[in-house]
């Protein structure tokens, strides 16, 4: 498998984590060689942080979803559903965030759809 291959399964499996626990993994890695000494922890953090994950605007629609550009569109829906269940106005959430993710889904089905055909 390639680098980018690796890299892919790392963030997919780490946006499933996400949605899962709300923790990312490179934050349970931390507390792990935190064990082993601050150093090391800052050390594995970093270099996870820069490897895996990369910069996205902030007014990328990935980023106001949580997930990666190349994340399976079952992470994508489910990032959403996650989001609308916390800030949706008929819960007491803030009814600007909730549009805003709402049109970063939108955005992201609508890129998907005019790329798939």
């Amino acid at each position: 498998m390639s680098k980018a291959g690796v890299r892919r399964q790392v963030r997919n499996f780490d946006d499933g984590l996400y949605l899962v626990t709300g923790k990312r993994l490179r934050d349970i890695g931390g507390r792990v060689f935190g064990l082993f000494g601050e150093q090391l922890a800052k050390k594995a953090t970093q270099k996870a942080t820069s490897l895996f994950f990369e910069e996205l605007p902030e007014d990328s629609p990935y980023r106001v979803l949580g997930v990666n550009p190349d994340a399976p569109d079952f992470l994508v829906k489910a990032a959403y559903r996650s989001h609308v269940k916390r800030v949706h106005p008929d819960v007491g959430g803030n009814p600007e965030q909730f549009k805003r993710i709402q049109r970063a889904y939108e955005q992201i089905s609508l890129l998907r759809e005019w790329t798939s055909h």
